[in-house]
């Protein structure tokens, strides 16, 4: 069993390897809007290598990190997180 924690979301063959060669991935999320945007297209991109390559690999979450408790932007970046884990299960 594998796992990859990635923070920096981007299309790299050092990612596509990663995926490829993990079981699970958990995404550390800033709580901003261009972050969110970020992770859903690298979601999309994980999905189409599953798709493509017929690939068991599962996110097992979205850790958010470099929030403020209370913030608006912070607590919609959140709930949004929330959802979009809610959509892919």
């Amino acid at each position: 069993m594998l796992f990859i924690l990635t923070c920096h979301q981007q299309f790299l063959i050092f990612s596509d390897n990663a995926m490829m060669a993990a079981d699970y991935c958990i995404i550390v999320l800033q709580t901003q809007e261009l972050s969110l945007d970020g992770a859903q297209t690298y979601i999309d991109y994980m999905q189409y290598l599953i798709n493509t390559y017929n690939k068991q690999l599962q996110v097992l979450g979205i850790v958010p990190c470099m929030l403020r408790p209370g913030g608006r932007v912070d607590d919609k970046i959140l709930n949004d997180a929330k959802n979009l884990m809610a959509i892919m299960y």
